[in-house]
């Protein structure tokens, strides 16, 4: 984080808001208020650590793209709470209006179906000014929900990785691992199984 800072405040100073600095540098928007915080001397979440607590949950689950009564459930609140602590977070600069950020998502979803593949992570990363991590989660969802394939070289990566994983864990728990659905890992041990590497052990759990 100590690295970050003077670039962080010169970000400051150009007027970004806080989301759009956190996505730029790659780092935890909770991170960054924090620091923002200690250089005003107070939190920015608020006076009470409790109430710094909750709403720095509520934060992270929004940037998460939940909505309202998820987040409730989640954390075992009212909606009206969650609502009021949303309201607070827009009000003071943490989250910008989640509905544009949920249609901004959405549309860099719709065009990494198009560009996965043709161009690096790192480059797709700058190409919206969001962190790296960001663009492969985008890319796993879209993996999950069958939009887009397997790029040869992942393919074969997890492929090769199966055939030690195999024995040792159940289907869902190496979906989980390598963020893809149970419907791709089953795929994979199949092709696995025709190549002779496999055993019906694994895809049966």
């Amino acid at each position: 984080m100590e690295e970050n800072n003077k670039r962080i405040d010169e970000l400051l100073e150009q007027d970004m808001s806080y989301e759009e600095i956190a996505d730029l540098i790659g780092i935890d928007l909770i991170d960054l208020i924090d620091y923002v915080g200690e250089k005003r001397g107070k939190s920015l979440f608020g006076a009470r650590p409790n109430i710094i607590e909750r709403r720095k949950a509520v934060c992270k689950l929004a940037r998460e793209d939940k909505q309202g009564l998820e987040i409730a459930s989640e954390l075992g609140i009212s909606i009206t709470t969650v609502e009021n602590d949303l309201a607070f977070l827009r009000h003071n600069g943490i989250l910008k209006n989640t509905g544009i950020r949920q249609k901004r998502k959405e549309e860099r979803l719709q065009e990494l179906i198009g560009l996965y593949g043709k161009i690096s992570i790192k480059d797709l990363a700058e190409r919206y000014g969001v962190a790296i991590n960001t663009i492969r989660d985008d890319i796993n969802d879209l993996i999950k929900e069958g939009k887009i394939e397997l790029t040869p070289s992942r393919r074969e990566e997890i492929k090769s990785e199966i055939v030690e994983l195999r024995e040792k864990f159940y289907v869902s728990e190496i979906a989980k691992k390598y963020g893809v659905s149970v419907k791709t890992i089953e795929k994979l041990i199949l092709e696995l199984k025709r190549e002779g590497l496999s055993r019906n052990k694994s895809i049966e759990r």
